[in-house]
């Protein structure tokens, strides 16, 4: 199924926003606007798109949480960003491997609107006991910004666990009556059946899905990016994904507009996968998409090494 030439390029843009919360770790990123030294890769130097956004909060959190990421805001595109770090500590691991099912209460309040999910809707546990500790800490400033920027954007986004934070802080926006963009990268599994189907019903995936092919502007909902033989996706595998998936189907960059397709609402599974036993996790393709994902780098043709199994790389999920 064809999609929008810009619907692309948004999502090979918000992919540096992701790369960006990556940066936090080298300390390569500081509040302040991006092309006056928040940091110094050519996406925030050069790029004519984001020159007139400032990095507003980095939160980092301690290393007994996960959920290190920044908001900023866009003042030229009028776009409020929120962007998640993929896992880079021992406490990240520990979360993207407790894998048993949480019953799901949002932490917010539901708006005249939103039902409620109700009994039987079940969530990543990891992820979802991470939720308490950093939502006022990113939606009170959100909240707060919207104050004095009416018209802007809603833009979550997140790379793997990142992706998983960016889908959990995305649906509290949303419980709290905003309609934000969520746009993930290689996020793992983290619903049960009951909760993805609310999940899709309060960011409208059925008209997301229509808008998509007929080519329409989209201006909030739920995408989830996934990439050949990157396995994170298909994991925990009886847990399910919510939104609409676009799949990139080269394996190595650059990722061009041709070299992805879009899935929709329906697919479970990573389309065309090999499944071996030598290389179980695909690091690489885990970190791909339309750049290196998770090591702050300015060049999407520097190619990285691949991770070894006794120790492993910053980022698999």
């Amino acid at each position: 199924m064809g999609f929008s030439d810009k619907l692309y390029e948004d999502m090979v843009y918000y992919s540096n926003y992701a790369n960006l919360a990556s940066c936090i770790y080298y300390n390569r990123l500081s509040e302040g606007y991006l092309n006056d030294g928040a940091c110094d890769l050519r996406f925030c130097t050069k790029n004519p798109r984001n020159k007139k956004t400032k990095i507003i909060k980095i939160n980092v959190v301690p290393e007994d949480r996960s959920g290190t990421g920044f908001i900023a805001v866009d003042d030229k595109n009028k776009e409020i960003i929120v962007s998640f770090r993929g896992s880079t500590t021992w406490k990240d691991w520990q979360t993207d491997f407790n894998i048993g099912y949480s019953d799901y209460r949002p932490i917010s309040d539901y708006v005249p609107g939103i039902p409620a999910c109700g009994d039987g809707c079940k969530v990543h546990s990891g992820f979802y006991h991470q939720l308490e500790s950093i939502t006022e800490e990113i939606l009170k400033p959100v909240e707060d910004l919207y104050l004095k920027y009416k018209d802007y954007r809603l833009v979550v986004i997140g790379h793997s666990l990142g992706g998983a934070f960016a889908t959990i802080i995305g649906i509290e926006f949303r419980v709290r009556g905003f309609t934000p963009l969520v746009v993930t990268y290689g996020m793992p599994r983290i619903f049960n059946e009951q909760l993805k189907t609310w999940v899709n019903s309060i960011f409208n995936v059925t008209d997301l899905e229509q808008r998509v092919k007929n080519k329409d502007p989209i201006k909030w909902g739920f995408i989830r990016v996934s990439h050949e033989n990157d396995y994170v996706p298909d994991l925990p595998m009886r847990m399910s994904h919510a939104g609409v998936q676009f799949h990139i189907t080269k394996r190595d960059l650059p990722h061009e507009k041709n070299d992805v397709i879009f899935i929709g609402s329906g697919q479970e599974e990573t389309p065309n996968q090999v499944k071996t036993i030598t290389d179980p996790l695909h690091g690489y393709e885990h970190r791909t998409y339309f750049l290196t994902i998770n090591k702050c780098l300015d060049d999407i043709s520097i190619q990285q090494p691949e991770p070894s199994l006794e120790k492993p790389d910053l980022v698999w999920l």
